[in-house]
């Protein structure tokens, strides 16, 4: 939990802009307490947490949130590629829609989509881009959802440094796209989106020098 998600670079693509987001276990959660000599009780307490993501957002959205009458719809879904498949979680609050791209072949979007079939719940910690305010909500997932994510988790991959570069590409030019996932909510438009790619920051900021 160092928080570099807040520090990283962000780029454009199809006029969106791109962050990077973090996703935190309750272990890490609970070795984070304990590093900061939290003991006993608060760690126990921390170890029972949600899987959290922690993202950065436009204060506009954030505002959105902190509206208890705004309308909020939530949606998981499965993008597919040929050396990647990512599980995409869709937050839509009012006007604004988030698109989150967890990588489903490393070991921690495998853990969280095998946690997730048991819980099907996450926390989501929003962040103003310029500090400051923060947001935090708690979401259910449905069960079908998730059954698809686990589907594309166990497909076989091809392994290709240059498909890989390619996927990507592919990848974030429909989750930048307003018109690739349509309104959650009836009857309200989608007017601004943002995506955040769950990476490690070193890899995330390689993607984000190719798309500069």
């Amino acid at each position: 939990m160092d928080m570099s998600y807040m520090s990283a670079k962000t780029f454009e693509h199809n006029g969106t802009t791109v962050s990077l987001a973090e996703l935190v276990s309750p272990r890490q959660l609970k070795d984070f307490a304990e590093a900061h000599g939290m003991g006993g009780a608060d760690a126990r307490r921390f170890a029972q947490e949600d899987w959290t993501l922690h993202s950065i957002t436009s204060q506009e959205m954030l505002d959105a949130i902190a509206a208890t009458q705004t309308q909020a719809e939530m949606q998981l879904m499965p993008l597919r590629g040929v050396t990647n498949n990512f599980g995409v979680m869709v937050h839509q609050v009012g006007h604004h829609q988030y698109r989150f791209a967890l990588p489903l072949c490393d070991s921690a979007g495998q853990e969280l989509v095998s946690t997730l079939v048991q819980t099907k719940a996450i926390t989501i910690t929003w962040h103003a881009v310029r500090g400051g305010s923060t947001q935090k909500t708690k979401h259910q997932l449905p069960s079908e959802s998730l059954l698809a994510l686990v589907e594309i988790c166990q497909r076989e991959l091809t392994n290709s440094a240059g498909l890989e570069a390619k996927t990507l590409a592919t990848a974030l030019d429909s989750l930048t796209a307003k018109e690739f996932i349509p309104s959650l909510i009836d009857g309200v438009s989608v007017k601004a989106v943002y995506v955040a790619m769950v990476y490690e920051r070193d890899q995330f900021e390689v993607i984000a020098d190719s798309f500069v």
